[in-house]
């Protein structure tokens, strides 16, 4: 299973405070989509997004709508400016894509995969170069922004995971190619595997969106849709 988002409704999944990116070199995150629509609203369509310790954005995925793009946005430090990076990588609208992008905060480089290959690296970003903020982050929303600006994903996202360390070309190959039976498990803090229903079945109730790997449930908002997926995972 999967959960099928839908924009116009504003659908999104809520978590917790997380320590994921606390005092961390680097991060990423990895997911599966497959895109109802890509804009054109203007907006960054996100995916996941993690909190600093208030409001602002650490680190987060999503499609540029302005710039058809994947991209990123974070920063390392808690009082750093936010910095964005659009990939121009475009992906095609009902077509699954396994997506990573890892944040290296030392560097302030973004790297985006596409089912399992590096298409794009940023530039250096201008944010203080080191490790994160030793602090833990307020918030994560899954969907949209948790910033609580809207930006909310149109589509269905699966195997969503947050690792605090920066995983290699070879294994995010690995984890494309498995395509969710991997073990690929170092440094992962966050597994969202979003089967806990049956399709067609509306996400709604505390603590539903299970967090296989740090207990960190997520509560849907305005019932996003279990719906199938290719995915092998493991329940």
């Amino acid at each position: 299973m999967a959960l099928n988002f839908v924009k116009a409704t504003g659908q999104y999944v809520t978590i917790g405070a997380t320590a994921a990116l606390q005092n961390v070199a680097a991060s990423t995150i990895t997911c599966w989509i497959k895109a109802t629509s890509f804009g054109p609203d203007g907006n960054r369509n996100k995916i996941i997004s993690v909190s600093t310790n208030a409001a602002s954005t650490r680190f987060s995925i999503a499609w540029d709508s302005a710039a058809k793009g994947i991209g990123a946005l974070g920063k390392a430090l808690d009082g750093d400016a936010l910095f964005q990076w659009n990939s121009n990588y475009a992906l095609n609208n009902a077509q699954w894509y396994h997506v990573a992008v890892r944040c290296t905060f030392t560097t302030g480089i973004y790297s985006l995969y596409v089912d399992g290959v590096n298409v794009a690296n940023s530039a250096a970003q201008g944010w203080t170069k080191g490790n994160t903020s030793n602090t833990i982050s307020a918030a994560c929303l899954i969907g949209g922004n948790v910033a609580g600006n809207g930006e909310f994903f149109d589509g269905i996202i699966d195997d969503l995971r947050v690792y605090n360390i920066g995983l290699t070309t070879e294994q995010i190959m690995t984890m494309f190619v498995s395509k969710g039976i991997d073990n690929i498990t170092s440094g992962l803090y966050h597994q969202w595997r979003m089967n806990e229903g049956y399709e067609g079945l509306a996400a709604a109730g505390a603590a539903r969106i299970k967090d296989n790997v740090g207990n960190l449930n997520g509560t849907p908002g305005n019932n996003p849709v279990y719906i199938g997926s290719p995915l092998k995972l493991r329940k």
